[in-house]
């Protein structure tokens, strides 16, 4: 067979073929106008290995698969489908985390309709400003789904949003913040320069910014007066969940969809764990 017929056969572009070659996993008969002769042996080792492939073996682990008499096949076959199972663990946390993130979503998406709105979080809030003092040795336990377990949290006194609604800009602190019961899993204990905002009923407000240097007072005048009209003063600092950015006349808008509680509730005794466990 020429290159081309083995290539259709085998669903394998010629180009590839030649590298398999060139490797020695091929051996074709050279003929004397320079052309290769490649056998029905020639097929039938590619499509092993075209098979083996598809397994996502390396071709370094094939050759070792094929040259090493101590490490059996069936070593090789147990040690990949260890490698896949850890790799479904890993889908289904991300399964999990795109879930996580669709119902942050959903509730921005809802109080862009209002100015205000009331909220239930599902945990305690865990956020940490500058200076980070251990929050690298924090998190390194948690990569890779570090980005997954993570959100960009912006820092407003309750001092603030408990005080006079008035036109004065106030300094942000932006953050890095997480749920305790991310941390529990990970057996991570909470550092004392942790912001704890604690699990409960939340007023909630969508903002957008281009500065994260500082904010408005007027900007949260939604959220400080509906705690007003409740009679419900804020009882913690605000946290947040940057739902997305947009270039705006050459200029990146932050969308923050900001909360704080003002009813504290007993943290719920189990936690999502899996995709279809997070309903918007």
């Amino acid at each position: 067979m020429k290159v081309n017929e083995i290539a259709k056969t085998s669903f394998t572009s010629p180009e590839t073929i030649r590298m398999y070659r060139q490797m020695g996993f091929l051996s074709p008969h050279r003929q004397d106008n320079g052309y290769y002769d490649y056998t029905d042996e020639d097929l039938a080792a590619l499509i092993y290995l075209r098979k083996l492939r598809a397994f996502d073996f390396s071709l370094q682990e094939i050759s070792t698969f094929y040259t090493d008499p101590s490490h059996t096949r069936i070593d090789f076959m147990e040690d990949k489908e260890k490698e896949l199972q850890e790799k479904i663990r890993l889908l289904q946390e991300e399964l999990r985390y795109i879930a996580f993130e669709k119902k942050h979503l959903y509730e921005t998406k809802k109080s862009y309709s209002q100015e205000a709105s009331l909220m239930t979080s599902i945990d305690d809030k865990i956020d940490f400003y500058p200076p980070y003092h251990s929050i690298s040795k924090l998190f390194r336990s948690m990569v890779p789904q570090y980005y997954f377990e993570t959100t960009t949290c912006l820092y407003i006194s309750k001092d603030i949003l408990n005080g006079p609604i008035m036109d004065q800009n106030v300094p942000l602190r932006i953050g890095i913040g997480t749920y305790r019961y991310i941390l529990d899993e990970k057996r991570i204990p909470i550092q004392p320069e942790a912001v704890v905002v604690p699990h409960g009923i939340h007023i909630s407000e969508v903002v957008n910014l281009t500065d994260l240097s500082h904010i408005n007072i007027l900007q949260l005048a939604p959220m400080m007066k509906l705690a007003k009209e409740r009679k419900q003063p804020f009882l913690s600092d605000t946290t947040g969940y940057l739902a997305g950015i947009r270039i705006k006349d050459g200029k990146r808008v932050f969308t923050f969809r900001l909360r704080a509680c003002i009813e504290k509730q007993e943290r719920p005794q189990s936690f999502p764990q899996n995709a279809t466990d997070i309903r918007p």
